[in-house]
């Protein structure tokens, strides 16, 4: 009986319709097999994927410990439950950071990538001096080292706090002569060791070498191709002069006795 069963199942998968739909029949299994494995390890990744690093990168200023502790990260975290906004608005609280992205680094990494602001003048204000970035935003209270930048001095506490959009304009002047400086070439941002507004005077360079520039309210730009053609002359910058450029069709070099 046994016999007669075994055969007539051999007979039955020799024919071809049986056996396709055998092999069929295998793979539908396998690839069931396979997407529930996937489904479920989608669904459950993130009871495995742990944070076992954070890394901090771009940073100079903002150290990679206060980085992290802003961060809010800790090892063994879910990894996919990071909320990366969260994190990016916790970072800027660092008053050296500019700018943040953050990305998982699968399997278990999160990475924080930052811009620090650059300080290109300092503001002296009150008895302290402040940070300043290139585009007129006052970021941070100047402490310790880096204290080398040109500073923007005469803006006194009714003309910050009463007329604040003023301020800022005076600010930014400062940093527009700046720029127009290291263009110039006739003498370089290195050589400034303050700027100082008078409300009734304008600007006024003050060099390190003791040389004083006088510019006034008119065109920096104009003062210094002035200041240029007067160097092209003969004029030596490098002993120190108070030079008037704030005068109408003419300049004035006195020098400074040392």
């Amino acid at each position: 009986m046994l016999t007669r069963l075994r055969d007539r199942l051999a007979d039955l998968l020799e024919r071809p319709i049986v056996g396709r739909v055998l092999r069929l029949l295998g793979v539908a299994v396998v690839t069931a097999g396979v997407s529930g494995l996937g489904v479920y390890g989608v669904c459950n990744y993130h009871r495995f994927a742990r944070v076992a690093t954070v890394e901090v990168v771009g940073n100079h200023h903002a150290s990679v410990v206060a980085v992290r502790h802003l961060a809010d990260v800790h090892e063994g975290d879910a990894l996919l439950l990071i909320d990366l906004n969260t994190v990016i608005r916790q970072v800027m609280r660092h008053p050296w950071v500019a700018e943040v992205e953050v990305e998982r680094v699968y399997p278990g990494g999160l990475r924080v990538h930052v811009q620090e602001h650059e300080d290109v003048l300092l503001l002296s204000h009150a008895g302290h001096l402040y940070r300043v970035n290139p585009s007129g935003e006052v970021f941070l209270r100047a402490r310790g080292d880096g204290l080398d930048r040109p500073v923007l001095t005469g803006l006194d506490d009714r003309l910050v706090e009463q007329y604040g959009p003023v301020a800022r304009r005076i600010v930014l002047d400062a940093l527009h002569i700046l720029d127009l400086v290291g263009e110039s070439g006739v003498i370089q941002p290195d050589d400034l060791s303050e700027l100082h507004f008078d409300e009734a005077l304008g600007f006024t360079l003050l060099l390190r070498n003791g040389g004083l520039l006088r510019f006034g309210f008119r065109d920096p730009a104009q003062q210094l191709l002035r200041l240029g053609v007067m160097a092209r002359n003969g004029l030596d910058l490098s002993v120190p002069h108070h030079i008037d450029l704030d005068l109408d069709g003419l300049a004035v070099a006195t020098p400074l006795s040392s």
